[in-house]
């Protein structure tokens, strides 16, 4: 091997390693990210409901599930010089819940405000729905917007071209393809164990009223399902069933078949 071959040889495997070692950079920096994400939003849930909390139970709190109560704080008179007891109040004990005590979590929190009827068992589940809803609706609308499928033989290859647009849009996701549901079916491509997304290009009518039966499956628990359709002469028709019927949202695409 020429000199020349060689260093070009080695300089290739240098840009090779600073390519992975990039990567795998970027792909911690974005796992940090979301952690720090996830307890920010854990933390302002906290604060949330603690919010609901009167001051005794704010006291009664920390009594029966932490076993103390915040230290005490003192304050120097300026003019006798001693030092006094400082009265703590409600953001006292805030803070000495959620910031002393990282071991609790905001189900415990939950668990003793339903115990004490400050909360229903259902509190947060309606944020949850409504925060999921909008996570769906910003992937449905990225694949509206930017994705642009190329020709196709045959369905599957449509499940290929948007699972590899969704894991580059979205990197921090779980996206999987041909994944069989709890009840044995066959889900095209799921997200994060809760969005599903069901590929179709009908050649007929069999093919949309079988597409009916399928989201009335899923659906029961999958409640955030997308139909992703190619074009035919009877679809415009059932996009808007599938809307009334089962609040299933649906994209249309012209695709173009391979020969």
């Amino acid at each position: 091997m020429g000199f020349g071959k060689f260093l070009g040889k080695v300089a290739g495997e240098i840009s090779k390693t600073l390519k992975e070692a990039n990567k795998e950079r970027d792909r911690i920096k974005t796992q940090q990210e979301e952690e720090h994400h996830i307890a920010e939003q854990e933390l302002q849930a906290k604060m949330q409901l603690l919010d609901k909390f009167d001051f005794h139970l704010l006291k009664s709190f920390c009594t029966d599930v932490l076993g103390r109560l915040p230290p005490d704080q003192y304050y120097k008179d300026e003019k006798s010089g001693e030092q006094k007891k400082l009265e703590l109040d409600r953001h006292d004990y805030v803070e000495f819940i959620v910031d002393g005590n990282q071991r609790i979590k905001l189900s415990h929190i939950k668990e003793y405000a339903i115990k004490k009827k400050i909360v229903t068992p259902y509190f947060g589940e309606q944020s949850n729905a409504d925060e999921e809803k909008r996570e769906f609706e910003n992937i449905v609308n990225s694949i509206r917007l930017h994705f642009q499928p190329e020709k196709i033989t045959h369905e599957e290859h449509l499940e290929a071209q948007l699972t590899i647009f969704l894991k580059a849009k979205f990197p921090e996701r779980k996206v999987e393809r041909q994944i069989f549901s709890k009840s044995g079916d066959r889900l095209d491509i799921l997200i994060d164990n809760k969005y599903v997304f069901e590929l179709k290009v009908p050649k007929n009518k069999t093919d949309l009223r079988n597409l009916s039966a399928q989201i009335d499956e899923y659906i029961e628990n999958y409640p955030n399902i997308k139909v992703e359709a190619g074009l035919s002469e009877n679809i415009r028709d059932y996009v808007e069933k599938y809307k009334l019927k089962y609040r299933v949202q649906t994209v249309v695409f012209n695709i173009e078949l391979r020969k």
